[in-house]
């Protein structure tokens, strides 16, 4: 609630968006906004790249509260 909704631009369009509901990722929230192309993204979704060069967001290894810290 504190943070509200936000915007990427990350390449969420690799995945379906039934894959996407309810999983957790790594992202920063504090940055401030950057125009991406046409789009302004508000969020930096972590992750890397397959042998494909598609993105694997990062994810926790267990349950992490949602809006922890990443250190």
């Amino acid at each position: 609630e504190e943070i509200g909704t936000k915007i990427s631009c990350a390449g969420y369009r690799s995945y379906a968006k039934e894959d996407l509901l309810g999983k957790l990722i790594v992202a920063v929230v504090n940055f401030p906004p950057k125009q991406v192309g046409p789009e302004t993204s508000e969020v930096l979704i972590l992750g890397a790249s397959n042998e494909n060069g598609e993105p694997i967001y990062l994810t926790p290894e267990s349950a992490a509260p949602l809006g922890a810290r990443v250190f």
